[in-house]
């Protein structure tokens, strides 16, 4: 074909395309054939062209072009050189190596979907009542990707390791906190606030339950937040960070509420700041039977109610003053429980 002037094959030799002849047995009379107003066959291989493999038109000649590009002689050579039948048309296509190959396969798709009749396709309605070429209809094997595109292979070690990053699911979220016997009210907002796998991860570091911290972060969050019209939610790091401070200085469980409500109000002050402002000390049992018998004292004096749980949460309340962090409240209840029923 090198002798060949239309332009645009020369500027497809220009770019280093390459410059396919397809013989079609038989064909003879088929290119020409008006399928449409003004369209002929090879205006059907055209627009497949266009879609399929495309290559923007013009992209083909033909052996049954009204108006032919090449002369008689040139065709008479090209069906020599392809050894070509008396009823064979030929279809000459440009392109990019990779365009052409599909190019070759669309050809040969169509032509032979003409011998079995009508393709499902959708087409393109025109202007002057004519109809395009569109898309192919999709069926079982190719919904979808888009029907234009080569599949996509992928490595199954990159969707294991994707995987592997995902979500837990909510469901398993919340049945977790289910199984940690932690109360439906308190669940919206761990799930909303995605707090349930730092609950995991607090359990497995320190020695606090799972409940207990769920029901810590559920309440005491939620209520810290809701004072500060939710503008002051703390990170995973700052949460971690409070805990990481009570194991660190030895403050028990206990002291966690006033930490947290230190971090919200003082995103950036220490925590050092938090334990001058509760000054606490480690008194022992005895050190708080002594306590007890001082407070009882002055709980006579200003007593309204009668009841023994009256005198024991009071009690409690102002022992609690001094030994958060350092004694367990449970264990500081259980000295004034005694105390109180000895008389």
């Amino acid at each position: 074909t090198s002798d060949i002037l239309y332009a645009p094959l020369r500027t497809a030799r220009m770019c280093g395309h390459e410059t396919v002849i397809v013989n079609l047995p038989k064909f003879t009379g088929m290119l020409s054939f008006f399928m449409q107003p003004e369209r002929t066959f090879a205006d059907e291989l055209s627009d497949r062209l266009k879609v399929i493999a495309g290559l923007e038109r013009p992209n083909l000649l033909h052996s049954e072009m009204r108006e032919p590009i090449m002369s008689e002689n040139q065709w008479r050579a090209i069906r020599e050189q392809l050894q070509a039948g008396s009823e064979d048309a030929q279809v000459i296509v440009w392109g990019a190596p990779d365009d052409i190959r599909t190019a070759v396969e669309t050809i040969e798709e169509r032509c032979r979907l003409a011998l079995l009749g009508v393709p499902n396709e959708t087409r393109q309605a025109m202007p002057d009542g004519t109809t395009r070429f569109e898309r192919v209809l999709p069926g079982p094997d190719r919904m979808y990707p888009d029907t234009d595109s080569a599949p996509v292979s992928i490595d199954s070690a990159l969707l294991d390791e994707l995987s592997a990053t995902l979500p837990t699911p909510v469901v398993t979220q919340s049945g977790k906190l289910d199984a940690w016997g932690v109360p439906q009210p308190i669940h919206r907002y761990l799930l909303r606030r995605n707090l349930v796998g730092l609950i995991e991860e607090l359990a497995g570091r320190y020695p606090y339950s799972t409940r207990s911290l769920a029901l810590l972060l559920g309440q005491t969050l939620r209520h810290l937040e809701g004072r500060h019209g939710g503008r002051s939610e703390l990170g995973r790091e700052r949460i971690t960070a409070v805990f990481d401070y009570l194991f660190e200085r030895g403050l028990n469980f206990d002291f966690a509420p006033h930490l947290l409500e230190f971090a919200v109000d003082h995103p950036n002050q220490p925590f050092d700041r938090a334990a001058l402002e509760t000054p606490t000390v480690r008194l022992t049992e005895l050190e708080i039977v002594e306590m007890i018998g001082e407070l009882r004292k002055e709980f006579r004096r200003y007593r309204r109610s009668k009841l023994p749980e009256a005198e024991i949460n009071w009690l409690v309340g102002r022992i609690r003053i001094h030994v958060i962090g350092c004694v367990p409240m449970i264990e500081v209840h259980r000295i004034v429980v005694r105390e109180v029923a000895n008389g």
